[in-house]
């Protein structure tokens, strides 16, 4: 068998293996051919512990970046590169490629002039040359709203062009040096005020970005951007009213530019106008940008139509968005979860929880994470993160209500998380209303409300709540379920009685009679051995006396689940729903069951809900038993 080929590295960068320590670039070679990503961003990094700064480790990093598609990290590495090794003319180059394909014209623009003043004696100067005029005739188009001397727009417009790539690829530091230094420059430039204040936004200075965006909005009232982000400002202050009426203006605006309906089918969804984004989305099907519209903003809309109840055309709209870009996973989630049975989906959703925290607000969470792993073993250690979180994050709480209504799926369980582990009341509050409003899976409100429930926060017996689409009728109960055994025996009655359930289990009645009345002479009153001795009167045809001792159980042991749901079963089977009824009840009140035990009501509870002809109700406790023994 011939030698494997192995690929070739992008755009034109070699590297020769002999500078590189030999046992990595092999590895990286072979993930990079399996298309395993992580394994050859992990290389990367070693090897960039042993060769920083080295020219091949960049042209690796280049190429993993191009065969994985993604092209922020490309443009970014490709910056680093040029600015590493300002005598490579390829850099210059491929920094131009890159530049042009992420929509940064004038940073393309700049390298290749870099590249001709560097390098005017290279082959490739005519071609550069001609890409050059080509941009420059695009650039009085690029420059138009600036209302500044042309040599300062264009200066202004390449540091902007550069403080937006920074802001997308999440570097939020030197980015927001960039923009205040446009500020500086030019006070009166509205992209660097919307900029910035993302970025405010983003470390968690809600205040900030908000002066930000008013700011911007005073020197151009319909600056569709500004309005747009002050949505998303007010929205997570939890200022509604505020959201409301930015929201409005912004929907107010003509559609003239593309960014327009992007920025509106964001802000809708923030804010959860469903039937806004309904009307958005048949606006644009009937106008002539349908066809250059982006992934996301056709999942925006798909959204408003799912939440709408129009789910086979969200269904439609999702599958549109996967053709522009097959690799958007919250389309692709949104599709798989519309798929599901009615019952088991999940809200459809806009934005995952990194869209919704702010960057200091994740760095915070992680890092109460690793405190809380090192300060304490606690099995609870979880519970005391929450409070943390809050106390460094006050606004959270604000969000919380959002991600519950609105949020993803793991946006839910955070917020879950965060509302049950704190208890504030007004998160509490907001649990409520998940619980039986009709957001979420069937499954996931039902988890809420047991655990509101075991809290005390709603009292046990019957309540409503949405079921597969309609108001349902059912029971919460606050109970721990264990696997404790209900009583404990000294060991000589734990042997006679473990003796007499095996001869039950052989029928063999009389044997275990006679074992029974042994422990039973030692511990006259334990409640199981007189219910298993109960069991041997019946194998034996002795109904009466079994009955009778039944009711003595109950009577000395109400907690003895077994006891009392067995004489239940025999009401049912003649007919006597009340009393059946009224035995279940009782036994409700208690905090704790054996899981045998628990089971057993869960049997009974079904048994009564089909004579009583409640589907819904025996559904419901089906439901409850197979979560507990789904093998029984």
């Amino acid at each position: 068998m011939g030698k494997k080929k192995t690929k070739k590295l992008a755009w034109g960068f070699s590297s020769d293996p002999q500078n590189i320590i030999d046992k990595y670039l092999p590895k990286f070679e072979r993930y990079i051919l399996k298309k395993q990503w992580l394994k050859a961003e992990k290389i990367l990094a070693e090897l960039e512990q042993r060769l920083p700064s080295k020219k091949e480790v960049f042209e690796c990093w280049l190429t993993l970046a191009y065969d994985k598609g993604d092209w922020q990290t490309y443009q970014q590495k490709a910056t680093e590169y040029s600015l590493k090794y300002p005598n490579q003319p390829d850099a210059y180059l491929s920094l131009a490629g890159i530049c042009l394909k992420n929509s940064y014209p004038l940073l393309a623009l700049e390298a290749l002039q870099t590249f001709c003043e560097k390098f005017p004696d290279h082959p490739e100067i005519a071609e550069v040359n001609k890409k050059i005029e080509t941009i420059q005739t695009i650039v009085p188009k690029l420059l138009q709203d600036y209302d500044l001397e042309e040599q300062k727009a264009l200066d202004i417009a390449i540091l902007n062009e550069r403080g937006r790539f920074l802001l997308e690829s999440h570097q939020d530091t030197e980015a927001s040096k960039i923009f205040t230094d446009l500020i500086n420059l030019a006070p009166q430039f509205p992209p660097a005020l919307n900029n910035l204040s993302l970025i405010r936004c983003r470390t968690g200075d809600l205040t900030e970005a908000i002066a930000l965006g008013q700011q911007a909005l005073e020197f151009d009232p319909n600056n569709f951007q500004a309005l747009g982000n002050l949505v998303r400002f007010y929205v997570l202050s939890g200022e509604t009213e505020l959201a409301q009426k930015y929201l409005n203006q912004l929907k107010a605006l003509d559609n003239k530019v593309l960014e327009i309906w992007l920025k509106k089918a964001e802000s809708l969804a923030l804010f959860g106008d469903w039937s806004g984004l309904v009307e958005l989305g048949k606006e644009a099907e009937s106008s002539d940008v349908s066809e250059d519209l982006t992934a996301l903003f056709w999942h925006c809309v798909a959204v408003g139509y799912a939440n709408s109840g129009q789910g086979q055309k969200a269904r439609q709209l999702w599958e549109k968005s996967l053709k522009i870009n097959p690799s958007f996973e919250y389309a692709q989630k949104n599709l798989e979860n519309i798929k599901l049975p009615p019952q088991e989906q999940k809200t459809p959703w806009a934005f995952g929880l990194n869209d919704w925290l702010s960057s200091k607000l994740k760095e915070d969470i992680r890092q109460i994470a690793l405190d809380s792993e090192t300060e304490t073993e606690d099995k609870n250690k979880s519970q005391l993160m929450a409070p943390k979180i809050i106390k460094q994050n006050p606004q959270i709480i604000n969000l919380i209500p959002i991600l519950l209504k609105r949020g993803s799926p793991l946006d839910r369980q955070f917020a879950i998380y965060l509302a049950t582990a704190t208890k504030k009341p007004e998160l509490l509050e907001a649990l409520k209303e998940f619980a039986f409003g009709q957001e979420g899976s069937d499954q996931e409100r039902l988890e809420v409300a047991q655990k509101l429930n075991q809290e005390g926060l709603i009292p046990s017996g019957n309540v409503k709540m949405w079921i597969k689409g309609k108001e349902t009728e059912i029971l919460l109960m606050a109970m721990e379920i264990n696997d404790e055994p209900t009583v404990i025996h000294p060991p000589k009655v734990k042997e006679l009685g473990e003796r007499a359930v095996m001869h039950l289990r052989m029928e063999e009645a009389e044997t275990a009679e006679s074992l029974l009345m042994q422990a039973l002479k030692l511990e006259p009153s334990a409640p199981d051995l007189q219910f298993n001795l109960t069991n041997a009167y019946l194998l034996q045809g002795r109904e009466k006396e079994a009955y009778e001792l039944l009711e003595k159980i109950r009577e000395e042991n109400p907690d003895y689940g077994f006891a009392a749901l067995c004489l239940a079963k025999h009401h049912l089977k003649n007919q006597e729903l009340e009393k059946a009824e009224e035995i279940i009840k009782a036994l409700l009140q208690k905090k704790k069951f054996n899981r045998q035990e628990f089971c057993l009501l869960c049997q009974t509870q079904i048994e009564l809900a089909d004579q009583q002809k409640n589907r819904e109700v025996a559904l419901s406790w089906l439901n409850m038993w197979k979560q507990l023994a789904d093998e029984d």
